[in-house]
């Protein structure tokens, strides 16, 4: 119909825009988001042998009592670096170090080729 002006749908109110726009943030975390919550809620002790970490700001790099947050699921088997309870927070020796470390040096044997 020629004379008529079209009609558009109604743009939703500015109040749900709002609320909708601020959901949207409240799922997303950032990883530092995610990494401050673990420390919040672990309140700063090692997951695996119960030692009190140091915050990364405090320590040198290489430092054994240093905090770390670990995935438990890797994203490469399906985990989510921004899921809270995908962490663990451990001392750098139970990290890197021993055969239940997230990083020890797989045998040869088991490695895929």
């Amino acid at each position: 119909m020629r004379g008529e002006p079209f009609k558009s749908f109604p743009k939703p109110g500015k109040r749900r825009a709002v609320v909708k726009k601020e959901a949207r943030r409240e799922k997303k975390l950032t990883r530092a988001q995610v990494v401050a919550k673990v420390w919040l809620i672990t309140k700063g002790i090692c997951q695996r042998c119960g030692k009190k970490c140091k915050p990364p700001k405090e320590t040198y790099p290489l430092d054994p009592d240093r905090g770390e947050v670990n995935d438990i699921v890797p994203v490469s088997r399906g985990g989510n670096r921004l899921d809270v309870n995908n962490q663990e927070l451990c001392c750098r020796g139970c990290h890197y170090g021993g055969p239940s470390g997230a990083h020890a040096p797989t045998p040869a044997r088991q490695v895929r080729r």
